[in-house]
């Protein structure tokens, strides 16, 4: 049975109760009641709150096993964190088993829980979860339904950044050249703790360890400035598997916005690297397709966007999201404002020029 049909019998066949009283005591939850993670999950929150921000943000959580099994799902009732089970599907799947419409009966028996949610249709190393409605019904109460949004990944905690190296005993050589950094002995690139496949936690990259080659590329081929590459060295580094990571590394500087770059690394050896392009919409050509500006990262739906301005007071320009998927950038959204009108608007509300389907 579809998870939907099966919520629409649950909601007709079960009294509901008129008095105040009688509503089901659904609550929320911070990160100390999920624990720490543990490979893959499905997260909910609800949808007006910022689980990196706000104390208490999460309503559903469950825990995925080999090949996305499912493992119980836990929702707070009163003071208890009460586990329930799947029991029937409906719509399409995006990834992770995830579908659109899911039913959960809880393991006691007394409640169920109806997810009906709006998947990102574009899914990669994690499914966004944009949008959508959680229902807990159980006998002799008011149902209780939240707007919810979330994701399905194997997430970690962002890692601590890597400790200083060691103080040199022996005297210091020469000062490089200003345009490319000497490194000495290649050390590789610490990478996250605990590196899991399909993880996207971000870390930081010493300067000492971004190649030269890197660096003579990136002046060479996308004419990136050398004291802007020198001073900003890596803007953001993900960690996607075991051996793979994406960094982000700044361009340039010009008077209202800036540029980066974006690499494919080896985690422990970065001299491994391809650097990453974008793609333009159909029937357009990008003047520069391995240069990003003002990048914006959003790491729950592993997208990036940039907000590229016509001139300096921002009322016309190009914005346009990338979305990482296996190593590589998918253009998602695509919008554009050519009249330098004098009227700022959200670039999100720009003409739509092309949207992934």
């Amino acid at each position: 049975m579809a998870a939907a049909a099966a919520a629409m019998m649950l909601t007709a066949a079960w009294p509901v109760a008129a008095a105040d009283d009688d509503k089901i005591d659904l609550k929320l939850f911070g990160k100390q009641e999920v624990g720490p993670p543990q490979g893959c999950s499905v997260l909910l929150w609800q949808a007006n709150r910022d689980p990196e921000k706000d104390r208490y943000a999460y309503v559903f959580h469950e825990r995925l096993a080999a090949d996305h099994a499912r493992r119980p799902a836990t929702l707070k009732i009163g003071d208890k964190m009460v586990e329930f089970r799947r029991v029937a599907i409906g719509g399409r799947d995006k990834g992770y088993k995830l579908f659109e419409q899911q039913l959960y009966k809880s393991t006691t028996g007394d409640y169920t829980a109806i997810l009906d949610l709006k998947l990102a249709d574009e899914a990669g190393e994690a499914v966004e979860i944009e949008g959508g409605t959680l229902t807990v019904v159980t006998p002799g109460k008011l149902p209780f339904r939240l707007t919810v949004k979330g994701g399905a990944g194997c997430m970690t905690p962002a890692a601590a950044a890597p400790p200083p190296p060691p103080k040199a005993v022996a005297p210091q050589p020469a000062q490089p050249s200003p345009t490319v950094p000497k490194t000495v002995a290649p050390t590789p690139a610490p990478p996250p703790p605990a590196a899991a496949a399909g993880m996207f936690a971000p870390y930081q990259v010493r300067p000492s360890l971004i190649p030269r080659a890197m660096l003579a590329e990136a002046q060479k081929k996308y004419d990136c400035n050398p004291e802007v590459m020198k001073e900003g060295g890596v803007l953001k580094a993900f960690q996607l598997s075991e051996e793979s990571a994406v960094w982000e590394l700044a361009c340039d500087r010009f008077a209202y916005q800036a540029s980066s770059v974006f690499a494919l690394v080896h985690a422990e050896r970065p001299a491994e690297y391809t650097f990453i392009g974008f793609a333009a919409p159909p029937g357009r050509k990008r003047d520069q397709p391995f240069v990003m500006l003002n990048a914006e990262w959003n790491p729950r739906a592993r997208t990036v966007s940039s907000f590229a301005l016509g001139r300096g007071m921002g009322d016309c320009g190009t914005y346009e999201v990338h979305r990482l998927v296996d190593g590589r950038f998918r253009l998602v959204e695509f919008r554009e404002k050519t009249e330098c009108d004098g009227k700022t608007t959200p670039p999100e509300q720009y003409k739509l020029v092309f949207r992934a389907n």
